[in-house]
């Protein structure tokens, strides 16, 4: 069940990334791709200013956040282990960013970094919370 659930996310995940424009489909259900073999990469470093931001805006880099959050969640259940599930959810915030751009979209490295902390929060939520079996040491024998 819980590797159904993965791959559910990550195909919601890759719809929204991918589609030309994420507010169209949440807001209308109007789903389009559109592929260029000439993408952009020059909005890559540009930096958002979170002072100005519109509601909307805020509400979508929230949700890179709590998306990668959950992927976090579903990869430590399907691999096992945290660095397993580090370093999935690391290669598709890079990836996925990375790809934007063949789909008309601006990946940017910001977003990369909201990704990252959604999968770090998760992650040391998890560590700190695991219950962890001790460790049996055999015990010593004095002479």
């Amino acid at each position: 069940m819980a590797l159904w659930l993965f791959i559910t996310w990550i195909i919601l995940l890759a719809i929204l990334l991918f589609t030309q424009s994420a507010s169209d489909f949440l807001r209308h259900g109007h789903l389009q791709f559109a592929f260029t073999n000439a993408p952009q990469f020059s909005g890559f470093f540009h930096m958002y200013s979170f002072v100005d931001a519109s509601f909307y805006f805020s509400i979508q880099k929230l949700g890179h956040f709590i998306a990668f959050f959950i992927l976090a969640f579903l990869s430590t259940t399907v691999f096992r282990t945290i660095v397993g599930a580090l370093f999935f959810c690391f290669f598709l915030a890079f990836s996925t960013e990375l790809i934007q751009p063949f789909f008309n979209r601006d990946g940017r490295l910001l977003d990369i970094l909201i990704n990252v902390s959604g999968t770090m929060s998760y992650l040391f939520l998890y560590a700190l919370f695991h219950k962890r079996k001790p460790i049996n040491l055999p015990e010593v024998q004095s002479s």
